[in-house]
């Protein structure tokens, strides 16, 4: 922290814990929300009247007359350290600017960052969450090769590509659910207090689909590669590959409402299944779309594995 300070910056320490805080420059003590000190470490005991700094505690919870704040704001201490700093700190901008800039103009909130500046943040931080929680990362990026064989295995020497292609498909939208479906319900917490300091809906949501849409391109590629190698399949591999990759991100964006409305992580991978399997059920490939009644051809419309198995 030392060096820190030294480099020209700020450094600014929470803690409960004051058995160090002669180390620092200045301490703070807030109380029920106010500033009740704000001073030199060295005066805290002198100041409260107590033997050792962590008795500070105890003592303010026995305030004098008029209250802590009161006592505070008429100390030598709210003079010197408080009003004399910031009418250094005017002073000095009156000579840099030649205006004259009252007290109030000095505390405003920082602009709002840009809805872009925002997303390369946010995208910065969620990629270096995901690359540190390496077991995950492995047990996703596991699925396609694992699920390719399995694939591989059934369809080396049968010829039916309509079957093949609904695995693709169904492969693909679960590769997007399963990537993003706890991936905003776990964050909720923080997105709430982010929120309320300047945080945009739209950068947050394209930093979580910037990322895993890398995830999800990487577990495409394998899987239609490692089978394509192996199973004769007719067609433009090209072009099968971009459906299988738009069912992905269609997966995705479908975990990531899940995850939104999900108030846990885990309830968020128990509706999943509820989600999965209707899927299957209304795609056509179980009973075909002129079999069904017109309620359930209705709500087949709605289903991501009806287009991508058609298209």
């Amino acid at each position: 922290f030392k060096r820190i300070a030294e480099s020209g910056q700020t450094v600014i320490l929470a803690t409960h814990n004051l058995n160090e805080v002669a180390l620092f420059d200045l301490v703070a003590v807030i109380y029920e929300g106010d500033l009740v000190y704000y001073g030199p470490p060295s005066d805290l005991t002198t100041y409260f009247k107590v033997e050792k700094v962590n008795d500070v505690y105890n003592r303010l919870a026995y305030p004098p007359e008029g209250g802590w704040v009161q006592r505070f704001r008429g100390s030598i201490y709210f003079k010197d350290y408080v009003i004399g700093r910031l009418n250094t700190q005017t002073n000095e901008k009156k000579n840099k600017k030649g205006e004259d800039e009252s007290y109030d103009s000095m505390i405003v909130f920082n602009p709002a960052f840009s809805a872009f500046r925002q997303f390369k943040t946010l995208a910065k931080r969620y990629l270096s969450i995901i690359t540190h929680d390496t077991i995950n990362v492995a047990i996703l990026l596991g699925q396609a090769p694992i699920i390719a064989a399995l694939l591989i295995m059934v369809f080396m020497n049968y010829r039916n590509v309509w079957s093949l292609l609904f695995c693709f498909s169904l492969s693909a939208v679960w590769f997007g659910c399963i990537n993003s479906v706890r991936e905003i319900t776990k964050e909720k917490n923080i997105y709430a207090r982010e929120r309320i300091v300047c945080l945009k809906i739209a950068p947050y949501v394209f930093s979580k689909l910037a990322i895993l849409l890398v995830l999800c391109l990487i577990q495409c590629v394998v899987l239609v590669a490692a089978v394509s190698s192996f199973v004769n399949i007719e067609g433009s591999i090209p072009l099968m590959f971009l459906v299988v990759l738009l069912s992905s991100i269609c997966g995705l964006t479908l975990g990531l409402f899940i995850s939104s409305v999900a108030g846990t992580s885990d309830k968020a991978v128990g509706v999943l299944p509820i989600i999965l399997i209707p899927q299957i059920l209304f795609s056509g490939t179980v009973v075909e779309i002129d079999n069904m009644i017109p309620f359930s051809q209705g709500l087949s419309q709605f289903m991501v594995l009806r287009w991508s198995y058609g298209l």
